[in-house]
């Protein structure tokens, strides 16, 4: 959902700051360069991409997504630049064969990214780089595409470990057993197991841990009930973001972050408690999960509470902080996209 074209624009504000800033963290920036694109910022990407670093080539990878003719003419641009790395330049040849091979990555019915007329920067004929650049001269300019990548090899065998329990009573016992214990991980993929069973039969039991004296039992009861529909369930996660033991709070928020990407429309409910906790929020590990709920969520209107966060001065940083600001940053992103 975007904003107003007054907010995007101070938003996009805030990000170059940030950007600009030579102190930042890189991995800060890494993320901040991929949102550019989607806030009307893409004129920075190919100056950023003429930096040797994962920033540079978050800016080439942000021009190649649903590019357009002009996107494409930019890529174009940076991969005949001098000035840019030749890793960078390899990066950009491999959007563009990317673009050629997968046209629905294309925003345009331009019908070919690679222009095979157009010479390839004297710095990839280089020994170096002579297996990679024959690879894409064969893409370009011969018959043989056997080398092109396959769109289909990934996609298989997802149903494989379903099926080995075949007992429904077996494999809700196993949940219920296992339901308060291990982390935020383990709850989740035990809240999967009785939701797939529409196990609303033991709210019962779910509803008797919000009044159990663990934290963990009750946030593991509150998120499977909230996963069932159940208000009260979300209302004890919600209400957990305020605890005053930093363990809980970081659980509840990436067991918020879980339903939050399960349920885009919660929106309403979650936006408003998770803006506010992370502007308030001092302890670096809830931060960090406070920022992964919000980006699961990919509510743009959440990016205001995420840039205001970022520009909180930082005196000196811890290496949990710096992984914080890292996700907060990556939320940007995810609230862009």
């Amino acid at each position: 959902m975007k904003g107003s074209l007054e907010t995007s624009s101070h938003i996009l504000e805030g990000v170059e700051q940030l950007l600009a800033d030579p102190q930042e963290d890189s991995s800060v920036r890494y993320w901040l360069t991929h949102s550019l694109k989607a806030l009307g910022g893409k004129s920075r990407l190919p100056d950023l991409a003429l930096e040797d670093s994962k920033v540079g080539r978050a800016a080439i990878s942000s021009l190649a997504r649903k590019a357009s003719d002009e996107d494409i003419e930019m890529l174009w641009g940076i991969l005949n630049d001098p000035r840019t790395p030749v890793e960078n330049q390899l990066e950009c040849l491999k959007e563009l064969v990317g673009l050629e091979i997968f046209p629905h990555r294309r925003s345009s019915r331009r019908t070919a990214a690679i222009d095979s007329r157009r010479p390839l920067p004297p710095e990839l004929h280089e020994p170096s780089n002579g297996s990679l650049f024959r690879w894409f001269t064969n893409w370009f300019h011969g018959p043989n595409t056997a080398a092109a990548p396959s769109t289909e090899t990934q996609i298989e065998r997802k149903d494989e470990e379903v099926n080995q329990i075949t007992s429904r009573e077996l494999l809700r016992r196993a949940a219920l057993d296992r339901l308060s214990l291990g982390n935020g991980w383990e709850q989740h993929n035990t809240a999967e197991i009785l939701v797939s069973l529409h196990e609303s039969g033991c709210e019962e039991l779910l509803e008797s841990l919000l009044n159990r004296e663990s934290w963990r039992e009750r946030l593991a009861g509150a998120y499977i009930l909230a996963r069932l529909g159940k208000e009260q369930g979300l209302e004890v996660l919600v209400s957990a973001l305020r605890d005053p033991l930093a363990e809980a709070r970081t659980r509840a928020a990436h067991l918020l972050a879980f339903y939050g990407g399960e349920d885009r429309g919660s929106s309403t409910t979650l936006l408003p408690a998770l803006t506010a906790a992370i502007a308030a929020e001092e302890d670096p590990s809830v931060l960090y999960f406070l920022a992964y709920a919000l980006g699961e969520l990919g509510d743009f209107r959440a990016v205001p509470a995420l840039l205001a966060r970022l520009s909180q001065p930082v005196a000196s940083m811890t290496e949990s902080e710096q992984e914080a600001r890292s996700e907060i940053a990556r939320a940007v992103h995810n609230c862009n996209r």
